[in-house]
């Protein structure tokens, strides 16, 4: 039997629930992003005849990276994203003729050769409100064995970090404690992870977290709000709401009442990025932009509601908005990358007094 058979496919549960509502989105993937050509769609693309066939041909350009896009409209909306806001590629062509971004949006799939883990984005208006209705959605993840044939990275390294990640998940889903309190305990704990990749040494035994106890003062969490202003923004509203935001985000108190939801926003973080540590080395990285995304999201929120109430439709546009801005831009995850790797502010010891 061949690798590809024999490969294991991992869901969260909310993902079968998916459904693209098309032109009834709130915030469409047809406007805002450059959309990227596969080859295969491009080499078809090309045969294409007729008027419509010339139309893509005339609005395929090369982009910043060395690929093929389509060229935006001024208003950012992607050139065949019609004025019923429905996409003219799709109703000339077919569904099938959909290059790979759109077909595949917004689902995200992690290959790692014997195992392959899909997720939905928090992008997506849909997806993200998916993410934070469902209970307990990555039972399933939590393995710890894998077939190996066919596997290039050190099976004990990977079967490391899959243990890891689901202590890591334990802790992040004790209601015990606060969410905050889970959140600096499972970065601590992840520091200490780090420490015995970088020794080679890899075994979960006699790994402590001590947090102090001591009801310390948050630190200056402004830093962060100045990073994000220097990203590049898409949206007028968005960088309007994150100045707003930074003027009082040291004198955010978040209501116990999001728990949930942010544990549902560090476990999405927690099974999207993780595992990039077979490569990286870094399993710090997940938690540096769930730090920054928390921080973020948490004050556009206070800020948004005043002195409403809790409004889980109201926090799940802003997940959704973040990752939008944030974390779909590859220019904008390089800047972060390099600000967690030259900056000691996102260290661990540091992360955690932000909280």
């Amino acid at each position: 039997m061949d690798l590809i058979n024999k490969m294991k496919h991992i869901y969260p549960k909310y993902y079968k629930d998916f459904k693209c509502i098309a032109n009834k989105c709130p915030d469409s993937c047809c406007k805002d992003w450059d959309v990227e050509l596969d080859d295969n769609a491009e080499k078809y693309y090309n045969t294409v005849q007729g008027e419509f066939g010339d139309k893509i041909r005339s609005l395929t350009v090369d982009g910043e990276d060395n690929n093929r896009i389509f060229i935006s409209r001024e208003d950012g909306r992607c050139p065949f994203w019609n004025d019923d806001m429905l996409c003219d590629i799709y109703i000339n062509l077919g569904e099938e003729h959909l290059c790979e971004t759109c077909a595949n949006f917004p689902r995200i799939t992690q290959d790692y050769v014997t195992f392959t883990e899909h997720m939905l984005s928090f992008a997506c208006p849909v997806a993200s409100r998916l993410i934070l209705d469902s209970d307990k959605p990555y039972d399933d993840f939590n393995q710890s064995e894998f077939d190996t044939d066919g596997v290039e990275y050190s099976v004990e390294y990977m079967e490391f970090l899959l243990k890891a990640r689901t202590q890591t998940a334990k802790i992040l889903t004790d209601k015990s404690k606060s969410f905050t309190a889970r959140l600096k305990e499972a970065i601590i704990f992840n520091s200490e992870i780090q420490d015995r990749i970088d020794s080679d040494e890899y075994s979960l035994d006699d790994i402590s977290v001590n947090l102090s106890d001591e009801n310390t003062e948050k630190a200056d969490c402004k830093f962060i709000f100045d990073l994000h202003q220097s990203l590049e923004i898409i949206s007028g509203k968005w960088r309007s709401l994150i100045e707003t935001a930074s003027e009082t985000c040291n004198n955010c108190k978040v209501s116990p009442e999001y728990d949930d939801d942010y544990e549902k926003l560090a476990l999405y973080y927690v099974y999207v990025y993780y595992l990039k540590a077979i490569d990286t080395y870094n399993v710090m990285l997940p938690f540096q932009r769930l730090v920054c995304a928390y921080i973020i999201i948490s004050r556009v929120e206070n800020c948004l509601r005043g002195d409403g109430n809790y409004d889980k439709n109201r926090l799940s546009r802003i997940m959704q908005k973040y990752s939008k801005e944030v974390e779909h831009s590859y220019e904008n995850s390089d800047i972060l990358e390099f600000e967690f790797e030259t900056k000691l502010d996102y260290w661990a010891e540091n992360l955690v007094t932000l909280l």
